[in-house]
């Protein structure tokens, strides 16, 4: 987290609508942007879906966007990749759920001071990247 005027934290865990307020009192104060991500479930859960772990170095890749060079094999030690059980489909669905029940109170509170800035995950690494730069100037 970088100090006022430049920070641009994301809303990215599940909370409670009642800790809105208090976000804006530890050590860095208010925010003066914040960011939340958004995209189609589907879009989100295929990404999560395709994502790959070395059981052996712990290095990732993804089925479509960062392939290995052989399918199922870590290019860095040769260990098998494997889908956690935390990116299987209905695990993700489950937590996008939660996610979307918990934060809905405090999206809608930093809207309405003015702050919020939805950026569209599907975008890619490089059109995200320029969302947020455009926010942030």
């Amino acid at each position: 987290t970088k100090y006022r005027g430049t920070s641009f934290p994301l809303l990215r865990f599940a909370y409670r609508g009642s800790m809105c307020p208090a976000l804006g009192t530890g050590r860095y104060g208010a925010p003066d942007n914040l960011g939340t991500w958004y995209g189609r479930q589907k879009a989100i859960i295929d990404r999560m879906a395709g994502r790959r772990v070395c059981a052996k170095c712990g290095a990732t890749f993804h089925t479509v966007n960062i392939p290995p060079k052989v399918e199922g094999v870590c290019d860095n030690c040769g260990g098998e990749l494997q889908l956690r059980d935390d990116d299987q489909p209905e695990t993700v669905k489950k937590r996008l759920d939660v996610y979307h029940e918990q934060t809905a109170p405090l999206i809608e509170y930093y809207k309405g001071q003015g702050i919020l800035h939805e950026i569209d995950g599907t975008l890619g690494i490089e059109g995200v990247a320029k969302a947020i730069a455009a926010v942030i100037g």
